[in-house]
């Protein structure tokens, strides 16, 4: 056999190879958390949630607030939407929350997995100073988006 017909053939039985070793069996996504349902309006523009409880802020010294973001990978977009307001402090943990987060403007959200990030900012203020100090707590998750 001539050596270009030997390289040949060694392509040819590499290739072969390649195409066997990805012709097995294919993995099962795995179980478990496919995070916080998550309804989608219908123009697909909003998605809409419960955050977990937030820490409690005192009424008489403190002012908080809530930000929520979600990410969600598309193709080879990444679909953003925010959500703002501040908390009213009562001195008590409040229960969870419903948000409605509004994707960007030119973003649709898709049926299926983001993920989220929540920022909850106290700023509380220091009686001797008079000075406001800001707290900032963060948390986040998977989210499962749904029509």
């Amino acid at each position: 056999m001539k050596p270009m017909n030997k390289l040949a053939a060694l392509r040819g039985a590499v290739a072969l190879a390649a195409v066997l070793a990805m012709s097995g069996t294919a993995m099962a996504k795995k179980g478990g958390n496919a995070g916080l349902p998550a309804d989608l309006n219908p123009e697909r523009t909003q998605a809409t949630f419960q955050v977990p409880d937030l820490a409690a802020c005192d009424a008489a010294t403190t002012t908080a607030s809530l930000t929520v973001y979600i990410f969600q990978s598309v193709g080879r977009l990444i679909n953003i939407g925010t959500f703002s307001e501040p908390i009213t402090c009562t001195g008590v943990d409040t229960a969870a929350h419903d948000v409605t987060v509004t994707a960007i403007p030119g973003f649709l959200f898709q049926p299926g997995p983001a993920s989220y990030l929540i920022q909850y900012t106290t700023n509380v203020v220091d009686p001797v100073t008079m000075t406001t100090v800001p707290s900032h707590s963060y948390s986040g998750g998977k989210l499962n988006l749904h029509p």
